[in-house]
């Protein structure tokens, strides 16, 4: 006994020294700022450092402590030995600390629990998860509507023309909704209860796996009070839906790659996993490709019938929908340049920070956009400046996009460290934990639903003003209809159409002092809060773990086709980003947890039930 206390004692005695020193020379930390963290880091090393980790954990550990590493330093990098020093302190630090927790993790053994207790706890989470976020609702109704709200709003109310900017799926549910009650609350409590729901049923699951009561009420009470959840879930948003249908792909995925024999039992289940496949995928674009390559990595592991037709059903939806909307009804194309967010920051960084630009780059980019505005219009946080400039030609990108992919190109390879400092900038969102003090990260406009212009109200008290502003509403319609080959609507038709659609838009909040309530909650969180509770780097750290225990328990292959979803969710927002707003990366943020409990309490025995 007294060996092995000997032991521990020197286990963390040596962790503390290394804890001190790099919060000394790496993050250059004050004296008691530095002895309390390395007292509490001691400590949680030496209560999870209860055997010895491998060479496979080490080595995961290690690659996790990079990323934490690179991510927290907030002194800037640089090639002195002291930094040097202090980095390979901290990433030795991370990895004796991470290698602990991976190990600590894989150790632990899922309980059985009783249904009553699973069937108590899913409606008692889902009452509090639903009653919080009604009160959201209530607080800010009709909702939350930013511009890209608006025009969807008004897509569904039939005085905007169908567009693919946003998902069509999204509209029609919103203009389903509207047919029971007129007013985007009708859609966002559908939206509020089906995000309860889910959450509620992965957690439920969870709960039947073994994972603890406690953490899973720990987890359900983060999911109700966590300020941006309830806000975001008032919000006419394609993010939101998109985030949750994300979260259910996950888990059933998660269940038919480790436990593909029940998976299969219930026919209900497949008929899930087949509407969420399809309704992910159309949710948002990035969502067709998380689907699309993760049905066909499934189809490598599984050739089971059922399966096959889900997948067969799933890509004749997701098919047919966008052969529906592009053929029937003309939709607009969503433009090209929105895909291409990161390469148009890079080219303005390097225009700001005088790259070397050829004369043939610079001809061809000044039609675009003239050379001056390039420089002028940069922001490292986002590309917007540039795209919604009046003099920005985005059509020239729309008719040849290769043509302008060779240009950006060209001054990549002659311009490497801008467009990689551009690239880290503009995704900082994601990855870092430590951001420049004037680096905020957009999490909401807050704007109350009814403060801009409300086309019925303002016709009650100048009807000649409003009746011009609906007649050049009406002639850019027209135009827009003229080039899509539809045939548009009277403009009497039109008018009714766009004066009814306003009628519910003025803020008309069930709890005033409750909307007050939450705004300055809202702002102390934007303006105090955000590098703890706003950062992706949080998520994808969480991510990082879950992979390094998954790929311990059951080995790389099966790991990879578990945790495929979010690491190519996670892909499709590092390489489209268009700006660091937190809508981004809120699909990362929602499902992070589940997924971690999902891998550390699934059972190691593959064929067992659950």
């Amino acid at each position: 006994m007294s060996k092995y206390f000997k032991t521990r004692v020197q286990k963390g005695c040596i962790f503390f020294c290394i804890s001190l020193a790099s919060l000394s020379i790496y993050y250059q930390t004050g004296i008691k700022t530095k002895l309390f963290f390395s007292i509490i880091l001691s400590l949680i090393y030496l209560f999870l450092s209860k055997k010895t980790p491998n060479k496979s954990v080490m080595l995961l550990s290690f690659f996790v402590s990079i990323f934490v590493s690179v991510s927290t330093n907030s002194q800037g990098f640089s090639s002195t030995l002291v930094f040097i020093v202090g980095l390979a302190l901290t990433v030795l630090m991370y990895t004796i600390l991470f290698s602990s927790f991976i190990l600590f993790c894989v150790s632990i053994k899922p309980k059985h629990v009783s249904s009553r207790l699973v069937y108590v706890f899913s409606i008692v989470s889902f009452l509090i998860i639903f009653g919080s976020w009604f009160y959201y609702w209530l607080s800010f109704y009709p909702g939350l509507l930013t511009n890209d709200s608006y025009n969807q709003w008004g897509q569904a109310n039939g005085y905007q023309l169908y567009s693919e900017w946003h998902p069509l799926i999204h509209t029609f549910l919103i203009k389903f909704a509207s047919f029971f009650y007129h007013s985007p609350a009708s859609f966002l409590l559908l939206q509020l209860i089906f995000g309860a729901f889910s959450i509620v049923f992965v957690l439920g699951k969870l709960l039947k796996k073994g994972v603890p009561i406690i953490l899973c009420s720990l987890v359900s009470l983060l999911y109700a009070f966590y300020p941006v959840n309830g806000i975001f879930m008032v919000t006419l948003w394609k993010d939101i839906p998109y985030s949750i249908l994300l979260l259910l792909f996950f888990y059933m995925t998660s269940e038919l790659v480790l436990n593909e024999k029940v998976f299969f039992k219930k026919p209900a289940t497949i008929i899930s996993f087949t509407l969420i496949s399809c309704f992910t995928a159309l949710f948002r674009k990035n969502g067709l490709m998380v689907v699309i390559i993760t049905l066909l990595l499934l189809l490598v592991f599984s050739r089971k019938k059922q399966f096959l037709i889900s997948v067969l059903v799933t890509f004749i939806s997701i098919f047919s929908f966008n052969f529906f909307t592009n053929t029937i009804l003309h939709a607009e194309k969503s433009p090209v340049y929105e895909a291409l967010s990161i390469p148009l920051q890079q080219i303005s960084a390097t225009y700001k920070k005088n790259g070397k630009v050829p004369l043939e780059e610079k001809v061809y980019f000044n039609e675009i956009l003239p050379t001056d505005l390039w420089s002028e219009r940069y922001n490292d946080k986002t590309v917007d400046y540039i795209k919604y400039d009046s003099s920005f030609d985005g059509e020239m990108i729309e008719d040849q996009p290769k043509i302008f992919i060779l240009h950006w190109f060209k001054l990549l390879k002659l311009n490497p460290k801008i467009f990689i400092v551009s690239f880290f900038n503009q995704t900082a969102s994601i990855w870092r934990f430590t951001t420049p003090t004037e680096y905020k990260i957009n999490i909401h406009g807050l704007e109350i639903t009814g403060n801009r212009e409300n086309y019925y109200r303002e016709s009650k008290i100048n009807p000649s003003e409003v009746e011009k502003e609906i007649k050049l509403e009406y002639q850019k319609y027209k135009g827009k209809a003229k080039a899509i080959s539809v045939v548009p609507v009277k403009y009497e038709i039109f008018k009714k159409r766009i004066l009814n659609a306003y009628i519910p838009l003025n803020n008309d909040s069930k709890s005033i002092r409750g909307q007050q309530f939450i705004e300055k909650v809202y702002h102390v969180m934007d303006n105090n809060q955000q590098q703890f509770l706003i950062r992706g780097a949080v998520a994808v750290l969480i991510l990082l773990l879950a992979t390094a225990v998954s790929i311990v328990k059951f080995g790389l292959i099966r790991s990879f086709l578990i945790l495929v979803i979010p690491y190519l969710n996670l892909f499709s927002l590092i390489i489209s980003a268009p700006a660091t707003d937190f809508r981004y990366i809120y699909s990362l943020f929602f499902s992070m947890i589940p997924i971690f409990l999902t891998v550390i309490f699934q059972k190691t025995s593959l064929n067992e039930d659950d």
